[in-house]
């Protein structure tokens, strides 16, 4: 055996994404804790939902894979070293050492069977200890793995009886990936008109006024396909499909409409149409059932997070399937910036929108995924992931599923048309006692004109006429009504506990009191009839309406 070059050589691990990795994840994971921590972790109070489960065991996921490349950065793994004795791999939790006469002739593995990554792989021979076994040199340290390779050859000469000096396989072939000639990223522009074309449907078929002129109302979002819990649980499942294509408003519309871009170009690009489209629709569908699952029923969800969420994991993934260079390390960290921010808890929520970040979780794990599949049936000579039929087939199904769950929605919006026009509702109460038999003649369907006539006939003081209209609007809600009106049922109930109160039955007044006293969120009573119920001191034990 010649030894070329007898001087130690060693080879540290490849940095700078690596490191920022590891301070995106430790970020991620100490802010998901922090904003957990004054939770308990397994106590669920009677009749909640263990929504803040997940996030914990997420939070704690993120926390160890961060600490644990920060022990590898620190101890400076993946090392390999190579001498006169032989060779030195050390990784986080082990070291193998393999002496020159112990060590087969390498193989090179190019690229690196369906990681897309290059390996050296050599036979372990007796007296070893490890005999039987292989030592393998993975492409992840700071040099060209040409180059690790050329210093080995100079070094493993005249081994295993005679073999070939060092590595086989020769230069390393230029992997393709993507659409050859790709140019025009048809179908990510026809899926961001269909949004804005939606968005647009959203301001044209209003139901009620929204906050702001570009904002549609929680009854028009709902009218639309907007996920409400109490309609899925009724059999309107079409919701989880059409809510993806809803927004709440411009700015939610635009923010969207970029991170979409983005990963649509570049999806579109690296896996071919079918398995974009599908990635897509399935990560949407991910996000609305973890929304459905962990998110207050009160709230209304809409936008097309989850799925986009999805496409960013499951682009971060392959994008391992490229050589490392440029274009890798700019995939990755795009798709940082916008996935690490969207999954961060924070307590940002305005009273026209809560960001839905069970939707992001659920659609980002959809994502994780996908991405792992596409790499593991992706092969090494193919220039698109495998499994191209199933995705054609997948993607032609969630086109039908969209277009059912689209025409299920149309069919539910004339459903509304026995609601008052938002122009003819009363502007103040005085307007509402000038509208109240009017409205209740022309839309004796909507329990809202039920209610204003009940106001009116307070005002007269006809208090038998009043509690008769409260009680002909609850009989009116049904769980549509409710799902439009979440605080209609609680502002009825209070009224009448306040009539009850007025007329001497405190008994009643305090029982059917009880409700709107311990509402919260959207289900809480009109300001007026919530701090009148404090006043007159009707909620008994029952916690009083917090301000919002």
């Amino acid at each position: 055996m010649s030894l070329a070059a007898p001087a130690k050589v060693s080879y540290g691990p490849r940095r700078g994404a690596r490191r920022w990795w590891c301070i995106g994840a430790l970020v991620l994971g100490a802010a998901m804790a922090m904003n957990e921590w004054p939770k308990p972790l397994l106590h669920v109070p009677a009749g909640a939902r263990p929504g803040n489960l997940s996030t914990d065991l997420f939070a704690a996921f993120v926390l160890v894979c961060g600490l644990v490349e920060l022990l590898g950065i620190i101890r400076r793994v993946p090392r390999f070293s190579m001498d006169g004795n032989g060779l030195v791999l050390s990784t986080l939790f082990r070291t193998t050492r393999v002496a020159w006469e112990c060590l087969g002739t390498f193989s090179v593995v190019a690229p690196g069977a369906r990681r897309g990554r290059l390996k050296a792989t050599a036979p372990i021979l007796a007296p070893s200890p490890a005999a039987g076994k292989s030592l393998t040199i993975p492409d992840v340290f700071e040099v060209p793995f040409r180059i690790l390779l050329d210093d080995l050859a100079a070094r493993h000469s005249g081994v295993a009886e005679g073999g070939e000096a060092v590595a086989q396989g020769g230069p390393v072939p230029e992997r393709r990936v993507g659409i050859e000639g790709f140019r025009w990223p048809w179908l990510t522009a026809v899926l961001l008109a269909v949004f804005v074309a939606v968005f647009v449907a959203e301001q044209r078929l209003a139901l009620t006024p929204g906050g702001r002129a570009s904002s549609p109302s929680t009854v028009t979002l709902v009218a639309l396909g907007g996920l409400s819990h109490p309609l899925v649980l009724a059999g309107q499942w079409f919701r989880l499909l059409t809510a993806p294509f809803l927004h709440a408003n411009s700015g939610h519309l635009v923010a969207n409409a970029i991170a979409f871009a983005l990963a649509g170009y570049a999806l579109e690009r690296f896996v071919g149409r079918a398995w974009m489209f599908s990635i897509f629709i399935v990560g949407a569908f991910a996000g609305s059932i973890a929304s459905f699952a962990f998110t207050d029923p009160a709230l209304v969800g809409v936008g097309a997070s989850g799925g986009i969420m999805a496409m960013l994991v499951a682009l971060f993934m392959i994008s391992f399937r490229l050589l490392a260079g440029q274009m890798r390390v700019a995939i990755q960290t795009q798709s940082a910036r916008v996935v690490i921010p969207a999954l961060i808890p924070a307590s940002v929520a305005t009273a026209t929108l809560h960001i839905d970040y069970s939707a992001h979780i659920g659609g980002a794990l959809l994502g994780a995924i996908v991405g792992v599949l596409l790499l593991a049936c992706w092969q090494a000579t193919e220039p698109l992931p495998g499994l191209r039929r199933g995705a054609g087939l997948l993607a032609v199904t969630a086109v039908l599923a969209c277009g059912a769950s689209g025409y299920a929605a149309a069919r539910f919006y004339p459903t509304l048309s026995d609601l008052i026009p938002p122009a003819d509702l009363p502007h103040d109460r005085a307007d509402m006692r000038a509208k109240a038999d009017h409205l209740l003649g022309a839309y004796p369907r909507d329990p809202r004109s039920h209610l204003f006539a009940a106001v009116a006939r307070m005002d007269a003081r006809d208090a038998a006429a009043a509690e008769r209209e409260m009680l002909a609007t609850l009989t009116l809600i049904t769980p549509t009504k409710e799902a439009l009106f979440p605080a209609l049922a609680s502002t009825t109930k209070g009224s009448l506990a306040l009539l009850y109160g007025a007329t001497g039955r405190a008994a009643e007044a305090r029982a059917i009191a009880q409700e709107p006293c311990a509402a919260s969120g959207a289900r809480r009573p009109a300001p007026p009839i919530a701090d009148a119920l404090v006043k007159a001191g009707v909620c008994g034990s029952a916690t009083p309406p917090a301000r919002p």
